[in-house]
């Protein structure tokens, strides 16, 4: 094994990481990316679920059944349910912090930001075909 600052790819996981220029491409970011010096935390389970259901959109937009349509959808609805029940856990922490008047602030602008990363998303995957 080489000689690699603390932080660095070992060689075992080098041979684990896929090349940039071979992966899914997606809008959501699935690999990680580093210049050595910091390594940003693995893709979480909801992140998979969301690049899972891209791949599946992006598969099947042509040829998807109703059934494939419908299961697509709730998985969708459900991901957008478990935001929404996460933020409102959150709010009495912050409350515990801050203000109220506050809190709604963060949340509206969490919330925006939220809604401009779903809408570039959005129009960078394509309809389904009727």
């Amino acid at each position: 094994m080489s000689e690699r600052p603390a932080g660095w790819l070992s060689d075992r996981e080098l041979t684990e990481v896929e090349s940039a220029e071979h992966a899914f491409r997606s809008p959501v970011p699935t690999q990680i990316v580093s210049n050595g010096e910091y390594n940003p935390l693995p893709q979480t389970e909801k992140q998979r679920q969301v690049e899972g259901l891209i791949k599946e959109y992006a598969d099947k937009q042509q040829t998807m059944t109703d059934t494939e349509g419908d299961s697509l959808i709730k998985r969708w609805l459900t991901l957008d349910g478990d935001e929404s029940q996460l933020r409102l856990r959150y709010v009495p922490e912050f409350e515990k912090v801050i203000s109220p008047k506050k809190t709604a602030t963060f949340f509206q602008i969490d919330r925006r930001l939220g809604m401009l990363i779903d809408l570039h998303l959005a129009s960078q995957i394509p309809l389904v075909e009727p």
